[in-house]
């Protein structure tokens, strides 16, 4: 894990800047437990395709992007978990190359996962891209973990959550 200190924070297109005073780029999920347990208020961030001001605007930040191995893949349920900081377009590679596909193809695909989860990124098919994921783990403001499987009550409120129920971690798709 890295720490910048005293920085400024722009958005894609530069219409949003904010100062910070702390910004965490995170690899581990253990990192990711240990920021989000030490801080009162943080917000994290992506590829910074949102100019909505929940993407930014607080002191303390983690940018999600480091974040973007695979953690699991299962060729025989054809599922793949993910860290939630990987790009969009980087994860349908991976599964295309498989023969396999999520039957949403967003638009954008410059995004983090993370991200095109919990703004509701939708695609062509008219359907939103967090209704093909089955599983994930969020770190709790605690920085205790919450695994959520599709058969969970609270997966209906995790999806398009913008991260107050939790900061994803890992993400499941059964493609």
């Amino acid at each position: 894990m890295t720490q910048e200190n005293n920085g400024v924070w722009t958005s894609w297109n530069e219409n949003l800047t904010y100062k910070y005073k702390s910004l965490y780029k995170i690899t581990t999920e253990k990192e990711l437990q240990e920021v989000v347990a030490k801080t009162d208020k943080i917000r994290f961030f992506g590829t910074k395709q949102s100019s909505a001001d929940i993407a930014a605007g607080i002191d303390r930040l983690i940018d999600i992007t480091p974040y973007h191995k695979i953690v699991s893949c299962d060729e025989t349920e054809r599922s793949i978990t993910v860290q939630s900081g990987m790009i969009l377009g980087d994860l349908l590679e991976i599964i295309e190359a498989k023969g396999w596909c999520i039957p949403c193809l967003p638009d954008i695909n410059t995004i983090t996962i993370g991200g095109a989860l919990a703004t509701g990124t939708h695609g062509t098919s008219g359907h939103l891209l967090c209704e093909y994921m089955t599983s994930c783990t969020l770190v709790l403001a605690d920085g205790s973990l919450k695994n959520v499987h599709k058969s969970d009550a609270l997966m209906q409120a995790v999806r398009v959550s913008l991260g107050v129920l939790g900061l994803m971690s890992t993400v499941t798709f059964t493609c």
